[in-house]
């Protein structure tokens, strides 16, 4: 059995503006699996569900209700139902999975801001560079 947890987030640009993007981790491998940057923040349950999408799903997918991002719980309901996987949708944040997930999530994060990023595209290039780390460390 697989879990992966959907993060959303925002990333901070130099010029203090942030930009929202969407990171996918897999709890039993503890590594990214996916991750990319949304034009808007509106747009982060799109992407979620793009992401989701693009490939092989696990057998439960885990995500935290958020206020910040509305509408990302029904677009992910929404995109997972009939697909014959199990969303589960998290209210509270405890144990360990989840933990991980948020200090795994929140490092990601911080090590992108690190770099700098002065544009959008900085910082999607810079989680391609963290999604092509994490694969080759699980190799």
């Amino acid at each position: 059995m697989s879990t992966w947890h959907v993060y959303p987030g925002f990333i901070r640009l130099v010029d203090n503006s942030h930009v929202p993007v969407v990171l996918i981790l897999d709890v039993d491998q503890r590594v990214m699996v996916r991750a990319d940057v949304a034009d808007i923040a509106e747009d982060v349950p799109a992407l979620a569900r793009e992401l989701l999408s693009s490939g092989d799903l696990p057998d439960t997918v885990v995500y935290l209700d958020s206020p910040l991002f509305p509408d990302l719980v029904d677009g992910l309901d929404s995109a997972l139902s009939g697909t014959g996987h199990r969303p589960h949708r998290v209210a509270t944040v405890d144990g360990d999975e989840l933990g991980w997930v948020l200090d795994e999530g929140r490092r990601v994060i911080k090590a992108v801001e690190a770099r700098k990023p002065s544009c959008p595209h900085d910082v999607s290039a810079l989680l391609r560079a963290a999604l092509t780390t994490a694969h080759e460390q699980t190799r």
